[in-house]
């Protein structure tokens, strides 16, 4: 290796020695300073997912996050608009909003009565006279500080702290037609939030993001579940045939996604045909091809529903979708959200709840095992003695990678091409000034 000795905040850091074309070194999982420069050039740099709108619905709904170490409240006006803000009085710093979610027209703070609206406007000071003539009046220093920049897709919400940079349409790039498969699921187009679980995970943020789209994992770490499901397990071994439908895509931008074609027939995503009666089946299906068509209904009902992940902490699951939030080098915030399909029969919904609870309800069969893999490996990756044994192995697929129709890097789904993308563009954010 040769990263430099430097010390201090000024310390060079190689990043072209420590990711390879087919391995990274261990230090990216446990380095202090590599964690430091991680926060600035890709959670502060990169569009990240704040949100979904359904979690703020109403006016006055607000829900609080901490997005790239910083805490914001995010919430919808009297007009429908939605903002993202500091969670921060201005006067003193103190962390107004302490609450996950609720419904506010002001918030107070708790330190000196500080009072602000919704949309982040200073309304009031307390014993006024205290402030010279005049004051906070010029300007807007006054008001909660908004981030610079907050776009939506599809009701995922979005924000980014760098003013400037591509917009978040041209960040997702090509995960845009998958992302719309994903919520094209719904009779309406669209999804609500109804329940979430938070973990702590005692690993760095980057074992969640490659897990979530590694398949080659899932029959060993598994292997509880998929000894109970017989139908699960043949597909997962038929993706290591030659003619396998199934893929890994690298989606650029560090986006990648898991195709399964039509290997994994579902209703409402995640949830077998069998589950629901026949008629209800039916009316889901004629309820896409009312909106979406016959040809579009045909790629929600007849191909595999989209398991992607949205660079850096959106993953998108058959019935899930699963948020990580960095909070130090060897801590992550791991949440798990479950959605109903807006306008799908509640038999549907509730079948698809059962699913998630069984993979990843609290005494789930699926979720458990990955934390379990998620702090062996920290703790694997910190037991070391030397140099050697630090490198972390990326190379499986990389001697059969193709090209598909449209020009995207892809493997099969055991492969680790979704890793080596993922790295790649990591190594591009850290090695940019």
């Amino acid at each position: 290796m040769t990263v430099s000795a430097e010390t201090g905040v000024n310390k060079r850091i190689d990043f072209e020695d420590l990711v390879r074309h087919d391995r990274v070194h261990g230090r990216v999982y446990y380095d202090e300073e590599i964690f430091r420069r991680e926060v600035e050039q890709i959670w502060r740099k990169e569009w990240v997912f704040a949100c979904h709108d359904s979690e703020i619905a109403q006016p006055g709904d607000y829900v609080t996050r901490l997005v790239s170490l910083v805490p914001l409240v995010i919430t919808r006006d009297e007009d429908g608009d939605i903002h993202a803000m500091i969670n921060r009085c201005p006067h003193r710093g103190n962390v107004l909003c302490m609450r996950d979610s609720g419904s506010a027209q002001v918030f107070r703070c708790a330190y000196h009565g500080w009072t602000f609206n919704n949309g982040g406007k200073l309304l009031g000071r307390t014993f006024r006279a205290g402030y010279a003539p005049g004051y906070g009046k010029e300007g807007e220093e006054l008001n909660l500080v908004p981030v610079p920049r907050l776009e939506t897709y599809r009701g995922f919400v979005f924000v980014n702290f760098s003013p400037e940079g591509p917009s978040l349409i041209e960040t997702l790039g090509a995960a845009v037609p998958h992302l719309d498969r994903y919520v094209d699921r719904s009779p309406t187009g669209e999804i609500d939030i109804v329940g979430v679980e938070k973990m702590v995970i005692r690993a760095n943020w980057k074992m969640p993001l490659e897990n979530s789209v590694d398949d080659y994992h899932a029959g060993f770490v598994h292997r509880g579940i998929w000894d109970m499901d017989e139908d699960l397990r043949k597909v997962w071994y038929s993706t290591e045939d030659a003619d396998s439908e199934a893929v890994n895509i690298d989606l650029g931008n560090g986006h990648t996604a898991m195709d399964f074609g039509s290997g994994i027939r579902t209703v409402g995503g995640g949830v077998t045909e069998s589950v629901v009666p026949d008629e209800v089946q039916r009316e889901y299906e004629d309820s896409l091809r009312r909106r979406l068509g016959e040809e579009g209904a045909n790629a929600v009902l007849k191909q595999a529903v989209p398991h992607m992940m949205v660079f850096p902490n959106l993953f998108m699951l058959q019935n899930d979708l699963r948020i990580i939030t960095p909070v130090g080098v060897r801590t992550t915030h791991y949440y798990h959200y479950v959605f109903n399909l807006r306008g799908a029969d509640p038999l549907i919904n509730r079948a698809r709840l059962r699913r998630h609870e069984v993979s990843y309800g609290p005494a789930g069969m699926v979720l458990q095992d990955d934390i379990e893999v998620f702090e062996r490996n920290q703790a694997g990756i910190e037991s070391r003695i030397g140099s050697g044994e630090e490198w972390l192995d990326l190379s499986r697929g990389l001697h059969r990678e193709s090209t598909n129709s449209l020009g995207q890097p892809t493997g099969r789904t055991k492969d680790e091409i979704a890793q080596r993308a993922i790295w790649k563009h990591y190594k591009d954010r850290m090695t940019q000034s």
